[in-house]
């Protein structure tokens, strides 16, 4: 339990925040929300918020924008400057009314390079994927219609030196790389918007076959370059259904960087060099099958292929021959045949000198990476690894669909901690893993919940968050920008501090340092950071647990609730108390009890205050909705929530007990 009672004047005191939601509301804290537990042992203060880092408009092809006309004499397309299209955004016309040109097509990805402003419209020039300008031609001014390209459900994020990459369900490619930000020119807003780069992928009229292009792996490969010591080259493996595409991102060649975002090859197939293949990894025999693509700690590419685990690496490492995908005598390529050939490889993650690798059945297999043969099975109690996520000497399974993690260290896995059913409002609710990954000592993941019958559940969106430690506590640590906690995220990447010098301040993602993909649960897909700013709008609270004061015939009125603070309040911070009477995880039924931006010892000090605005409770959920601000803020640093004294309503009021 999160509470207990005051043997000095008998009031029920909640203070054991540290311990995170409880297993169940009778047992522990019944909610945490946008809060951090593990920061000061005893204390739950506001979290470090998040922010939206995919800002350009969004315009569905449901609802194309129409309003804006091909200047035909200027090859420039003039689009209202109220609907704040970015530079180097890409968009998709959906009728042309008439006009024609070299690459002008409907159903083709366009980009916009930004010219200038004239009256209410900005004007651009159109690029193909080529890189190519289009030249249009026929009637002037004439009108077209347009979607822009957007995101679909983000899958895997990888880091590159100079910029963040990440893929989606659709195969497309994005990053946050400076050349795909608006130059802010004019009235157009300046923002921090992921970009697509441009690769090829399907429902956009690209030359990759339409039923094998889904972003089923991404992962960032660095290889040595032998022309000078030191030097390296940087790739992105970009994993389909059924083959491998690549791209030179960057690199450093005698302490001279280079960048090259944007240029791809696609389907290379390592077992021969050659580029241009289809289909010739197994994985595209089975629709959305997984390659789950890892750098190993011996800085080779692990990846899942069916039942397969492939592994690519350098040729001779201790003096290598410069990395060259044509070239087979520069690197290896293999193949284990490692799964029953029923079953199917989900993930992979390194643990101690072997792998781990989680299948569709009730189990996953330790590995020594170079056997063609698993060393041992690890039994599970549910079937589907969604996610294995290692940690020093221990790794974490995100297994089946009851919300439960597991532990293993390589022979046998336990259960180590699970999402809480209580928060569905109903009972065995069903948990689809979202994304998973590892910082600051804590394990963060994402869930989507849905009831029995199938229907969506939208209290559990957002960031997941578990100490890891000999009690380990869970909690939700962020609820992300869309601002509902419905949805999910579908990936997460820990992003590394990095430094410009010594002594500097760190480039972002600050606050938790998280990159979050994610999906609004209505119809938008996005991308977050998390920032060094808590939340300001009351999206974090603590909720005791479900604690007995009375009963049927002898309920119980309760006098007044304070609370405790680390740190007064600053101007512009809130605490606010609600109280509930039954388990209502929507509190909807919860009543308002007071809010107060006061200092140092704080309760409800209103005149004559002889019991709480509800009264004659069987059972009490106490609620502290915690507003902080971004000036100066105290996070709202609360210690205790305390109960003061009570009566039991019979025929008459007793005394205070």
């Amino acid at each position: 339990m999160a509470y207990h009672v005051d043997p000095i004047d008998n009031s029920i005191v909640i203070d054991s925040f540290n311990q995170g939601i409880g297993a169940s509301p009778y047992s522990g804290l019944t909610d945490l929300r946008s809060v951090e537990i593990d920061s000061v042992s005893g204390e739950a203060n506001v979290n470090f918020s998040t922010q939206s880092a995919s800002q350009a408009p969004n315009y569905p092809t449901t609802a194309p924008v129409t309003s804006a006309t091909l200047q035909t004499s200027s090859y420039y397309i003039n689009i209202p400057t109220s609907l704040k299209l970015e530079t180097n955004q890409w968009i998709i016309f959906t009728t042309l009314g008439g006009a024609t040109g070299s690459g002008l097509a409907i159903n083709t990805p366009y980009r916009l390079s930004y010219q200038n402003v004239s009256g209410a419209n900005s004007q651009y020039q159109l690029y193909t994927v080529a890189g190519a300008q289009v030249t249009v031609t026929g009637a002037s001014s004439t009108t077209v219609t347009f979607s822009t390209i957007n995101p679909t459900k983000p899958k895997f994020f990888a880091q590159a030196s100079i910029a963040n990459f990440m893929i989606d369900d659709s195969g497309r490619v994005w990053t946050d790389y400076t050349s795909f930000r608006t130059n802010g020119a004019g009235t157009i807003t300046a923002t921090h918007s992921w970009g697509w780069t441009g690769n090829t992928s399907n429902n956009i009229g690209s030359a990759v076959a339409t039923t094998d292009a889904h972003g089923n792996g991404l992962v960032y490969w660095r290889t040595a370059n032998s022309t000078y010591p030191g030097s390296w080259d940087g790739w992105l493996l970009i994993f389909r259904d059924g083959e491998i595409d690549y791209c030179n991102v960057d690199g450093n060649v005698n302490q001279v960087a280079y960048e090259n975002v944007g240029t791809y090859t696609y389907g290379w197939n390592p077992k021969t060099g050659n580029t241009g293949n289809s289909s010739y990894l197994q994985g595209f025999n089975q629709s959305g099958c997984p390659h789950n693509a890892i750098i190993g700690p011996d800085g080779r590419v692990y990846f899942c292929d069916l039942y397969n685990v492939n592994k690519l690496y350098q040729a001779d490492l201790v003096t290598p021959t410069t990395f060259d995908p044509g070239t087979q005598a520069t690197y290896g390529y293999n193949i284990y045949n490692l799964l029953p050939i029923n079953d199917i490889a989900t993930c992979i993650a390194p643990l101690g000198t072997n792998y781990v690798i989680g299948g569709i059945h009730n189990q996953a297999y330790q590995w020594d990476s170079t056997s063609n043969f698993v060393l041992n099975a690890i039994l599970l109690a549910e079937s589907y690894v969604f996610n294995v996520i290692t940690v020093n000497t221990n790794a974490y399974l995100f297994v089946g669909n009851t919300g439960r993690i597991y532990v293993t260290n390589g022979s046998q896995a336990n259960p180590y901690v699970k999402i809480p059913d209580h928060l569905s409002n109903t009972v065995s609710p069903y948990f689809a893993w979202g994304g998973a990954t590892y910082t600051k000592n804590k394990l963060y993941f994402s869930a989507l919940a849905v009831t029995n019958s199938g229907g969506n559940i939208t209290g559990y969106g957002g960031l997941w968050a578990v100490t890891l430690t000999q009690n380990p506590a869970i909690y939700l640590s962020n609820q992300l920008s869309y601002g509902t906690y419905g949805g999910y995220a579908s990936a997460l990447a820990a992003i590394p501090l990095m430094f410009a010098s010594p002594g500097t301040i760190p480039t972002e993602p600050a606050g938790i340092g998280m990159l979050i993909g994610w999906y609004d649960g209505v119809s938008v897909y996005g991308i977050d950071t998390t920032i060094s700013t808590p939340y300001t709008g009351g999206q974090s609270w603590v909720t005791s647990d479900m604690i007995p004061v009375g009963t049927l015939f002898k309920p119980t009125t309760l006098l007044q609730i304070e609370f405790k603070l680390a740190q007064p309040l600053v101007t512009g911070e809130t605490v606010q108390i609600q109280t509930g009477k039954y388990l209502d995880m929507s509190y909807a039924s919860f009543t308002s009890q007071f809010t107060t931006n006061s200092t140092g010892i704080l309760s409800d000090n209103s005149a004559d205050h002889g019991g709480m605005k509800d009264q004659q409770y069987q059972w009490i959920l106490v609620r502290a909705i915690l507003t902080s601000t971004a000036t100066n803020p105290s996070y709202n640093r609360i210690k205790e929530l305390r109960i003061l004294g009570a009566t039991k309503k019979q025929t008459s009021y007793q005394a205070i007990e």
